[in-house]
């Protein structure tokens, strides 16, 4: 592997909750923590531009829309700051920034644009006491076309488009596992076609990117007997599935889409995880559970699914499962926070602090490739966190976040490396 760049923005202990590449290759990562901050560079790490603005504690989600330019939402807190949009010419130019509320609260956590109109569509939640989930369509000049609000003390998690073009939003109670999930489904001028606080996965949903049908999951509870579901919806609110993952209780971490079109899902059962391969008709194919935590599932372009995470003694575990169903695992000396599978079939996992990628082939030999710890992200190792690991476009690099921890005060990271 080999450095691309390595490089430090924003203020000290803040972190970047989005890093994106756009269609040239150039970065655009955005995040905060006390100011928003949004920040491309080309696809040399030589800054194009940063923004930053204390208007926004914080940027939760970024898009490239059709035009180049760049759309990035966030806001507050529960209880202070406004929900915020922010547009940018792919210069760094301010189109419109536009917050939403009178200080008390609110934010967006995720944004699509409408490729028909050209508008975009937040979901998030209000500043309201207590807070509902809130979902806002805008035109491409900012100007607001509708605002909707739902349930009770609840948040939209994400938000997306259905096959029929209708609006889906996804999410639960504010900050926990327990209570209402909820789900919206509106056509495009925002009228309410079916809304539900209540459902299968009994605690929350959250939506991630399908071909077909609304995928949404969530399921069981922090503390209640509740156990891992994944749930499938069509965008007129009929079920697909509602699969329960395991007979303990837990709740799921993550879910991904793979391009056989079945379904990869990382579940907490409390003290151990599992790694499921889940049919496109809802039937486990594949249930791999481990002592400890696992966290993001990823996919290859083959369909093989990957995850990482750490065991209980304090080491590191990846695993795999190909389309096939043969399971593998890989172990590291430190905890492992992500793991992606690249173009050429390696195994690469991101060690939980950020500073390290370890390289395994997965052809039926573990192999470690290298280990790669970036100039400038500090040692020892509890004095960061990894807080994102994607694949480049072409699938021979990766992109990656670090945020300070502890006592080390410095800037969140931001890195590329290349697999050649």
């Amino acid at each position: 592997m080999r450095t691309v760049f390595c490089k430090q923005f924003g203020e000290p202990y803040n972190e970047f909750s989005r890093v994106i590449e756009t269609s040239d290759g150039s970065i655009v990562a955005v995040g905060g923590g006390s100011k928003g901050i949004i920040v491309k560079l080309d696809s040399q790490g030589e800054l194009v531009f940063t923004r930053s603005t204390g208007k926004v504690a914080q940027y939760n989600d970024v898009l490239i829309d059709v035009s180049g330019a760049i759309v990035a939402v966030g806001g507050g807190t529960i209880s202070s700051g406004n929900s915020t949009i922010t547009k940018l010419t792919s210069t760094g130019d301010v189109v419109f920034d536009k917050a939403f509320g009178s200080g008390t609260g609110g934010y967006f956590n995720r944004v699509v644009e409408d490729t028909n109109s050209g508008g975009y569509v937040a979901a998030g939640t209000d500043g309201s006491r207590p807070a509902r989930a809130r979902v806002a369509g805008f035109t491409s000049t900012g100007n607001l076309t509708f605002d909707r609000t739902f349930g009770t003390s609840v948040e939209f998690f994400d938000v997306t488009y259905g096959r029929s073009g209708a609006i889906v939003a996804v999410g639960g109670t504010n900050g926990t596992f327990e209570g209402q999930a909820t789900i919206a489904i509106l056509n495009r001028v925002g009228t309410v076609a079916f809304s539900q606080s209540q459902g299968a996965a009994a605690g929350w949903y959250r939506a991630v990117n399908f071909k077909s049908d609304i995928l949404t999951f969530g399921g069981g509870a922090e503390v209640s007997d509740a156990s891992p579901r994944l749930t499938r919806f069509l965008d007129d609110g009929t079920v697909v599935f509602d699969q329960q993952l395991a007979t303990a209780p837990g709740t799921v971490v993550s879910v991904i889409e793979t391009s056989k079109g079945d379904f990869g899902v990382v579940t907490d059962l409390r003290g151990r995880s599992s790694l499921v391969r889940v049919e496109a008709n809802g039937k486990v194919s594949v249930d791999k559970q481990f002592d400890g935590s696992l966290y993001a599932v990823a996919a290859s372009r083959e369909g093989t699914l990957s995850a990482a995470g750490a065991s209980t003694d304090g080491s590191g575990v990846a695993v795999t499962v190909d389309t096939n169903g043969k399971v593998q695992t890989f172990t590291a000396d430190a905890p492992l926070g992500a793991a992606v599978i690249s173009s050429a079939g390696v195994l690469y996992a991101a060690t939980l602090d950020g500073s390290t990628l370890v390289g395994y082939r997965y052809d039926g030999v573990v192999t470690t490739i290298n280990t790669y710890s970036p100039d400038g992200l500090p040692t020892p190792s509890k004095k960061a966190r990894l807080t994102n690991l994607t694949l480049t476009s072409d699938g021979a690099g990766a992109i990656a976040s670090a945020a300070a921890m502890g006592t080390f005060d410095g800037a969140p990271w931001l890195y590329k490396v290349s697999f050649d």
